[in-house]
């Protein structure tokens, strides 16, 4: 059994970034820590995925992190240069020995009475202060995988079926037709990949989704005179451009929704590149969504991919309910067949809070949707537990850095001042949403997995960097909702109370404090 003061729960980007926080905080306060990774690697999300053409969809110079810059001018870039990135900063901030790969937490107990986390592992078992979670929010096991009739017919007909999160690299698609099923990120991620090698592609899509076309390098002129005149600054300035950037354009199709709809409509609509034809004829049933922008996430086509993807020979779209699949293909509800030979589903995620990790509070089980999030990183009533979770309407790294530095600011607090718990109390009666507050396919299959928002601030997940850059920066930590607590005071309190309601069960009356005697005549 291993005693540490934090325990970091993966070892992906969030949990890198929260091993540098701590790093930076154990040289004003003593603290040991450790990060727990389940896989044999560290990097999460960015050494899990190996589908073609897995890449960021926001800017590298957000995404990246505020301490360890990135200094490259193109910043849309493959999954594989993340993770170097990752490793790079890892061994920059010498942090790998804060690290134990292969080691899958399976439950988390804390205990009211020691202010201690048993944090069972298949292996081993630690005891810890605090718990930082850093384990993202979906299964790595179990993507969306929507069951239809008529696989047995495709697949003894010499059809193969595969995820896009499970990719077989060994899987040959020469001189095959394959069908992404899906329209999200990781579909108009690998057609244009797919395309590009001459592979014959249909997109089957229920319905469309908004895609904007982003230069993947900051190359234009206004961008190298940043770099001539401010040098490695200039990667900073176009840091905090794109994170307005964004913000503002989030923004602008919150307030003016119709106007967000025309304008990237008819940047889609010349992004497109064909004078006439099929695309121009079928443009609204295969490239106008049915819900406003930022209703669901927007989807991002570097250097314009995916548009000049759709147009080529051995590209089609095809907008409509599949009915079953049969010897041939993909059945769809109007009746007609696409032709088929591999069938890649695209189809999203499965939720799945805290890593699936069993959480108990002095035994008792806890479920991530009986809590209400505060300031959108700790579950109500739990007690020295860190959640980091990211934007989804900008770069993850973002909230998490945020968070981070607010987490540090807590346990200097604690240190200095000898406390042993803090917790949030909900008072509210009334729970609004969910706490990812989209209604993306993924976030409303699991919607009843995820912790709560309440009505209004601290306990709205807020999708505003700004705000939450103020609350977590200027804001105090002694709000009257965050609750610090030192473990021997409360059982002397609570050994006072036990006492009193002993005398009053023998009718000698509560219990008195005894009258403050003077110490002189001059009282």
């Amino acid at each position: 059994m291993e005693e540490l003061d934090v325990i970091v729960i993966g070892a992906g980007l969030s949990g890198i970034c929260a091993l540098h926080t701590l790093s930076s905080t154990s040289s004003q306060i003593p603290l040991s820590f450790v990060a727990l990774e389940s896989r044999p690697e560290i990097g999460g999300t960015w050494s899990f995925f190996k589908y073609p053409g897995f890449r960021n969809d926001s800017s590298m110079f957000t995404f990246g992190f505020g301490f360890n810059p990135w200094r490259q001018t193109k910043h849309i870039v493959e999954g594989s240069q993340i993770k170097k990135y990752l490793n790079e900063t890892v061994d920059k901030f010498d942090l790998r020995k804060h690290i134990k790969t292969n080691v899958c937490v399976t439950k988390c107990d804390f205990s009211k009475k020691t202010g201690k986390w048993t944090v069972t592992t298949k292996d081993k078992t630690y005891i810890a202060s605090y718990i930082i979670s850093a384990t993202g929010y979906y299964d790595y096991s179990k993507p969306h995988f929507p069951a239809y009739d008529g696989t047995l017919d495709f697949t003894s007909n010499g059809g193969t079926i595969m995820h896009a999160q499970f990719w077989d690299d060994d899987l040959s698609l020469k001189n095959k037709t394959v069908s992404i099923i899906g329209s999200g990120a990781t579909a108009i991620t690998i057609l244009p990949m797919l395309v590009a090698q001459g592979v014959k592609v249909n997109l089957i899509q229920r319905s469309p989704t908004y895609i904007v076309p982003m230069p993947s390098t900051e190359d234009n002129l206004f961008s190298k005179l940043i770099l001539k005149y401010f040098g490695e600054y200039g990667f900073t300035i176009f840091r905090y451009f794109h994170l307005w950037i964004g913000y503002f354009f989030f923004w602008y199709c919150t307030w003016f929704p119709m106007m967000a709809r025309i304008s990237i409509k008819t940047t889609a609509f010349f992004s497109l590149q064909v004078s006439s034809g099929d695309f121009r004829k079928n443009y609204n049933r295969h490239f106008t969504p049915k819900y406003n922008p930022w209703q669901q996430r927007l989807c991002l086509s570097p250097d314009n991919d995916f548009y000049s993807s759709v147009v080529k020979p051995n590209c089609s779209v095809h907008t409509g309910i599949i009915n079953r699949f049969n010897s041939k293909g993909v059945e769809l509800a109007d009746g007609s067949t696409v032709d088929t030979d591999v069938l890649v589903y695209a189809t999203g995620l499965t939720l799945l809070p805290l890593g699936g990790i069993k959480l108990t509070v002095d035994g008792k089980e806890t479920k991530p949707a009986d809590t209400v999030m505060y300031k959108s990183y700790h579950p109500s009533s739990i007690p020295n537990l860190f959640v980091l979770t990211g934007y989804l309407n900008s770069s993850w790294t973002l909230r998490v850095e945020l968070t981070m530095d607010y987490v540090g600011r807590i346990l200097r607090k604690m240190r200095k001042q000898k406390y042993d718990l803090c917790y949030p109390v909900f008072k509210e009666k009334d729970r609004v949403a969910d706490l990812l507050g989209f209604n993306s396919g993924y976030i409303v299959r699991g919607g009843g997995l995820m912790p709560q928002q309440g009505k209004g601030s601290p306990w709205v997940m807020w999708q505003n960097y700004a705000r939450d850059w103020w609350e977590m920066t200027m804001g105090s930590l002694d709000d009257g909702v965050m609750k610090f607590e030192r473990i021997a005071r409360k059982e002397a309190v609570e050994k006072r109370m036990n006492y009193a309601e002993k005398r009053a069960e023998k009718g000698m009356g509560n219990l008195k404090r005894r009258p403050k005697q003077k110490m002189s005549i001059f009282e």
